[in-house]
């Protein structure tokens, strides 16, 4: 399939270079202005979209989507064919990059002709720049085609476009804890953590930005709307494109999906698609009907979504709001947060995600993305329990010879990523000037060839419980038969820079030339071969001399000055002034105004302030021979670990791996290792109902392990059996721990019952009142909502908990069927995440079976 449709991608390349001609658009002062309102829903199609469909768009709408939640493998689809041969043939015309600013003053345009609105800042004003919506970075263009394309292009103040960077689309709100945002005009317009490459707008602007994202995946062919994608199955570059890195640009179908519904199309969006189809002549299919999001992915439509067709209305299925519950199997070891279908982990120190369990087992689909899981195609209510394990520590050693100074040993978890450090010190070993180089992962004997090595302050991962690095040096020795025009990249910063040097772009395969570009802001570059690690013979050679205060002059052969009068503003001078002082570091020049360096889509070597390509110092290796050496490099530890007994840091349980530790008796090394999960530690083992790895498992084993809760005899928990008031009672007066000696109040209660301690000072501290005629009727089965009302009560006057009720019931159909008397109970539970739903409601007469309050109890626990 996937050979298919890129051969569909390739034919369609072809296609747009002829269906495209290089024609002038239609001026931008006939196009009228957008007088659409924002955030008025649209609820009708303009004149213009429902002429815009000739041959009807039921005919679209009948057509068959996908059945896959593959961004690329829907491109297959009937539908996506058809939708995007629309889109392409009818448009005629396209604007050029440079004049996209003068249409979106008619497009873009807010109430008429007041002003330019920005995309994701939703208001006027600010320093306006052009905004991919579909990052460049990930797309097939940059300024043709999709790269100049008016639905897709949108206005943006420049701080807030720069913020955006090109992080994926997805939810960050409550879900990380690194969030940060951006704020414009007084409001806060992004959300985002750059560490996990996600970034959110605004409520009012998520539909509006995801029919963007829809329309470039369908017009332009770009597959990586929601997963990521190989190079192979991505569409051609534009002549003037050098970069697709396949990523996705939002984070998951049922976000694209829920932002779309969350914000509706508005009669704004309407009124730009009719400004825009008088310029390109095509439409954005996705605002007009925005139903095809999921028909094209063989969703089911939601009935109550507004659209400008009402089509789902007529046609789209009462789909049932479904909840999902998040949890963690072990509060001390992670919590989770959960936000619409996501739901987050977040490990504490020393544990990671060890996996998951749905409750009902087939009630979604799940899938999991590092600690990220997307809950998808919901049946029915459902829990996703994340589980955390025990990491493996982890500590990495460095060995240094005499003389030196050994720095601390790195100490974390396999995974984790640690940094080399600079060792401080000189080897006492004086037969050559030796110069520290970076740490080797085995000990080197003196050798003219290069071995590997990590320099210092590079990140390298943790792979193993123990592992040593060694201290790298190399020396120099005259040797005249060594290869004169061979120049190496810098690794070691000298004390003195004097000297000649090439420029290179070492990844990329460049050489700075002094040849000056089509402008006078940079120099061009040249293909460089770049032979293990040594340039030879380069044809452009610079001279760098001392300018004083640290900084150096870099003269050309024809002797003319590297000036850098402003960033991104490069050129060769006869004359030296404070423009011509650049200070040379490993990763290249820097200079006032940026850093030079490299950029492959221009291409060009200039100054930045953001990162391109590196621009390395080479220098010339004549004359001499680098030999390199780690001095023999011994083990840090010098004798043989003495290890203690193993102690067990951490029971292992059936359900989570535990943990266990012994030292070394001679030195402070430390090591561990993983109990296996095992049945044979689970509480319930003994009953022959024990309910395996069911829902219910972990509560039942909480209660037992506790003494909350016993079995019911002959070998059986029962965890199906209801609840009598008695059992609550008991429980609840076990949980407390505490003693009385109170005479039981209740006439159907003796005080020689099982019980009848515990419902005596059930009494005494307000937990139960009794019936109107006296009695307390124990064995009584008790309801969801008298069970929550005991707990309740519990909380607030034993253990002093705040029971302020904030859990919203109206969610659930039945909902007016809790007694008044209970409403403040069950809203407690519900906020605080005691009490969930059951088979689509509360239940709140319905009865509690033990597995039930078992589960209950565990999460009133963990409060």
């Amino acid at each position: 399939m996937k050979t298919r449709i890129l051969a569909v991608l390739l034919a369609l390349a072809v296609v747009l270079a002829l269906a495209l001609p290089a024609l002038a658009a239609v001026p931008a002062d006939t196009v009228p202005y957008n007088t659409g309102t924002r955030h008025e829903t649209c609820t009708a199609l303009s004149t213009q979209a429902e002429q815009y469909y000739t041959d009807g768009a039921e005919t679209l709408l009948k057509l068959s989507g996908s059945t896959s939640d593959s961004s690329l493998e829907s491109m297959d689809s009937a539908l996506y064919r058809a939708l995007q041969s629309l889109m392409t043939d009818t448009m005629t015309d396209s604007v050029t990059y440079k004049s996209l600013p003068t249409y979106w003053a008619r497009t873009d345009a807010s109430q008429g002709k007041d002003g330019l609105l920005l995309f994701y800042s939703d208001t006027t004003g600010g320093r306006m720049s052009r905004e991919h919506v579909w990052p460049k970075s990930r797309a097939s263009f940059m300024q043709q085609n999709g790269g100049s394309d008016l639905h897709h292009l949108r206005p943006e103040d420049s701080g807030v476009n720069s913020t955006r960077s090109n992080y994926t689309m997805g939810n960050v709100l409550g879900v990380y804890p690194d969030c940060t945002t951006k704020a414009f005009d007084g409001k806060t317009v992004l959300w985002y953590s750059s560490k996990n490459d996600r970034v959110e707008v605004a409520d009012n602007v998520k539909g509006d930005l995801a029919r963007v994202l829809l329309y470039v995946y369908c017009r332009w062919g770009q597959p990586n709307l929601f997963e990521k994608v190989s190079t192979d199955n991505l569409p051609p570059y534009d002549s003037d494109d050098r970069e697709n890195t396949g990523m996705p640009v939002i984070e998951s179908l049922d976000t694209l999906l829920e932002w779309m519904q969350e914000d509706p199309v508005d009669t704004w969006e309407m009124s730009r698609n009719d400004c825009v189809q008088q310029v390109q002549g095509n439409r954005n299919v996705f605002i007009d009907y925005p139903e095809f999001a999921w028909l094209l992915f063989g969703r089911e439509l939601p009935a109550d979504y507004d659209t400008p067709s009402g089509y789902a209305h007529e046609h789209g299925s009462d789909v049932e709001n479904f909840t999902l519950t998040a949890a963690s199997s072990d509060e001390t070891r992670g919590t989770v947060t959960v936000r619409s279908h996501t739901v987050t982990a977040f490990p504490a120190e020393g544990y990671c995600v060890g996996g998951y369990t749905l409750t009902p087992a087939d009630a979604a689909v799940v899938k999991q993305n590092g600690n990220v899981f997307t809950v998808s195609r919901m049946t029915k209510d459902c829990t996703l329990t994340v589980q955390f394990d025990p990491r493996t520590p982890s500590t990495v050693h460095f060995s240094v010879p005499e003389g030196v100074t050994a720095p601390a040993d790195a100490a974390g978890y396999t995974g984790d990523t640690f940094t080399f450090p600079q060792p401080s010190g000189t080897p006492s070993d004086t037969a050559h000037d030796y110069t520290f180089l970076g740490w080797a992962a085995a000990p080197q004997t003196d050798t003219d060839s290069r071995p590997d090595f990590s320099a210092a302050g590079a990140e390298q991962m943790f792979t193993q419980a123990e592992q040593t690095y060694y201290a790298l040096y190399y020396y120099k020795v005259d040797d005249p038969d060594a290869v004169g025009d061979e120049y190496r990249r810098v690794m070691v910063a000298p004390d003195d820079w004097t000297g000649s040097y090439c420029i290179v772009s070492s990844d990329k395969g460049k050489i700075m030339t002094n040849t000056p570009g089509s402008k006078p802001t940079y120099l061009e570059a040249a293909d460089i071969e770049i032979d293990s690690g040594s340039v030879r013979d380069p044809e452009w050679v610079y001279t760098l001399t001392a300018a004083g205060d640290g900084t150096y002059y870099v003269r050309d052969a024809a002797g003319l000055y590297l000036s850098c009068t402003g960033k991104k503003n490069v050129s060769l001078t006869e004359t030296p002034d404070d423009t011509c002082r650049w200070t040379p570091t490993l990763n290249g020049l820097q200079s006032d105004n940026g850093m030079l360096q490299y950029n492959a889509s221009s291409p060009r070597f200039t100054t930045y302030t953001s990162s391109q390509s590196a621009a390395h110092l080479y220098a010339p290796a004549a004359g001499s021979k680098t030999w390199y050496t780690t001095l023999g490099g011994s083990e840090p530890t010098p004798h043989e670990h003495t290890w203690g007994v193993w102690e067990i840091v951490e029971a292992a349980t059936c359900f989570h791996d535990g943990l266990e530790a012994r030292s070394c008796t001679g030195c402070d090394a430390v090591e561990s290792r993983v109990i296996p999960a095992n049945s044979d530690n689970c509480p319930s083992r003994a009953f022959t109902d024990r309910p395996d790895r069911g829902w219910y498992h972990e509560s039942v084993d909480y209660v037992l392990e506790t003494g909350l809760m016993n079995g019911m005899g002959k070998g059986k928990f029962e965890p199906d059996t209801t609840l009598n008031r008695a059992m609550v009672a008991t429980v609840l007066y076990r949980l407390s721990g505490d003693k009385v000696s109170a005479t039981n109040a209740f006439p159907d209660v003796p005080a020689n019952e099982w019980y009848g301690e515990a419902v005596a000072w059930a009494q005494q501290k307000g937990i139960v009142t009794g019936f109107e005629d006296g009695t307390f009727r124990p064995m009584e089965e008790i309801s969801r909502q008298d069970m929550a009302l005991m707990l309740q009560r519990y909380a607030k006057t034993v253990k002093g908990t705040d029971t302020t009720p904030t859990g919203d019931l109206s969610r659930w159909p039945d909902a007016g069927l809790v007694g008044s008397w209970a409403v403040d109970a069950l809203r407690w539970c519900v906020g605080a995440g005691i009490i969930n739903g059951k088979d689509g409601g509360l239940q709140p007469a319905g009865n509690a079976t033990r597995a039930e309050f078992a589960t209950i109890l565990m999460r009133y626990a963990k409060l």
